[in-house]
């Protein structure tokens, strides 16, 4: 009976730690973001790492990268950032929505396909973005470091899509 319970418990605890994995993944990378590196001309860029997470996990896991977690790692991220509060986590709440509304078209199709949707939805939160920040801001800032990067995300998201895949298929198998 001991040993029962223990394995119910270990399977339990796992579990848990099994469904935090997209959401301590997601804040992995509002870290890594957050080291910036220089652009010659542009100033310190930060890709849009976040932002790919979320969009990835918004398809793959939606159940387990949900509102509330989501609109914190945005929190997070503007804390960090030193964006106006909230831009980052209204940002993120609006990427998880478009993502989740459209994943079956997603789900089970070329990787191109999502990529494509990731450019579109990138573009328009960016966009997004800048403009509100600008406007509570009282400016709008430069759009070449904004334009740079959402490039740099653009081109990392095959990258960033294969490594939060083989994370998808290790937490399939924990399942």
């Amino acid at each position: 009976m001991a040993t029962m319970l223990r394995g119910t418990a270990t399977r339990g605890l796992t579990g848990t730690l099994t469904a935090l994995v997209p959401a301590l993944v997601t804040l992995a990378c509002v870290f890594i973001a957050r080291v910036p590196f220089g652009v010659p001309g542009l100033g310190a860029i930060a890709p849009l790492l976040p932002l790919a997470a979320v969009f990835f996990w918004s398809i793959r896991r939606p159940d387990m990268l949900t509102p509330l977690i989501v609109f914190s790692l945005g929190l997070v991220d503007d804390a960090l950032a030193g964006t106006p509060f909230g831009l980052g986590a209204l940002i993120l709440m609006v990427v998880r929505w478009i993502a989740v509304g459209q994943r079956r078209v997603f789900l089970g199709k070329p990787f191109a396909l999502m990529w494509w949707g990731f450019a579109t939805v990138a573009s328009v939160a960016a966009a997004g973005a800048w403009i509100v920040g600008g406007l509570a801001r009282g400016a709008l800032p430069p759009a070449g470091p904004l334009a740079v990067q959402l490039a740099l995300a653009l081109a990392l998201f095959p990258v960033a899509a294969w490594i939060l895949g083989r994370v998808d298929r290790v937490i399939a198998e924990a399942r």
